[in-house]
């Protein structure tokens, strides 16, 4: 009457709401143990059909595979390969470009190298034979004398005049001498010792200038044999000048003789191999040109 709220009736509205809260939590409670509880038949459901089908799954993944799997794969691989492929050719056309050219230089250096061989060894054993033949006749072995012994005095100045070998002292020595024709046959060997000393001389200097065209072994040999003839020259020398006729037990002439059949052996080896060398040389040129 007063105007105030009765309490009884508010206490009333305030139970009503509660009671439906409770009520509205617990359908939340059971709706959500009720979803987990589907949720786990599902899944068993879900093994359970994986389990009975696990054969045909696995056909029908095998088949996915092969059809779009594969495929994919081969083309990724395919195109993997194709790239290293590439790559590959690239650096072998690389290297067979660098490997071509160096081929071609030592090529070109070896066939300027054959063909210095070729004109040095040809050279060589002009410069050789010279000498051995220059040695030869300078001993005695091979020389054949003018016979001034029974020339009278005109005729013997007709032979110096066309004997421009002879200087004007040698004339006057061969004039002056009581043997004649042998103080004539020394001098003319004493020439010929001395142009036998020099063209062995040059024989080696144009050796020793050209030696790496040369084996070691023709160069032993021409070493053997130059040695050979300047002791022989050396020798021959002294039977001239001090009438020596035995050296090392032998008479001149047997040493001589002897040690020109020890150099002509030799000359020939030699001879053998610098053509083995040239004909060798020779096939390889014409092999080259074709």
């Amino acid at each position: 009457m007063n105007g105030t709220r009765p309490p009884l009736a508010s206490k009333g509205v305030c139970s009503t709401c509660g009671e439906l809260a409770k009520r509205w939590q617990g359908c939340q409670e059971d709706e959500k143990f009720n979803g987990g509880r589907r949720r786990v038949a599902m899944f068993e459901q879900g093994i359970s059909f994986i389990s009975n089908n696990l054969f045909s799954i696995l056909t029908i993944a095998n088949t996915l595979f092969l059809a779009f799997g594969v495929k994919w794969y081969e083309k990724r691989l395919q195109k993997s390969l194709s790239k290293e492929l590439e790559s590959y050719k690239s650096n072998l056309n690389k290297d067979i470009e660098k490997y071509k050219t160096e081929l071609n230089l030592l090529h070109d250096r070896k066939l300027s190298f054959s063909k210095n061989e070729i004109d040095t060894l040809k050279e060589l054993w002009s410069y050789f034979i010279e000498s051995f033949y220059k040695f030869k006749n300078s001993c005695g072995i091979c020389n054949v004398y003018p016979d001034i012994t029974n020339m009278n005095e005109q005729d013997l100045n007709d032979y110096f005049k066309e004997a421009d070998y002879i200087s004007e002292r040698d004339k006057i020595i061969i004039l002056k001498s009581y043997n004649k024709q042998k103080t004539l046959e020394n001098i003319l060997d004493k020439k010929a010792l001395s142009k036998a000393h020099k063209n062995i001389n040059e024989c080696l200097m144009y050796l020793d200038k050209n030696s790496i065209f040369v084996s070691p072994d023709i160069k032993e040999k021409i070493d053997i044999i130059t040695k050979e003839m300047r002791l022989v020259l050396v020798r021959y020398d002294m039977h001239i000048t001090n009438n020596v006729q035995q050296f090392a037990g032998k008479d001149i002439y047997e040493l001589l003789y002897s040690s020109v059949q020890k150099i002509d052996t030799l000359k020939k080896e030699i001879e053998l191999e610098i053509q083995q060398i040239l004909f060798s040389k020779n096939t390889f040129w014409q092999t080259d040109k074709k």
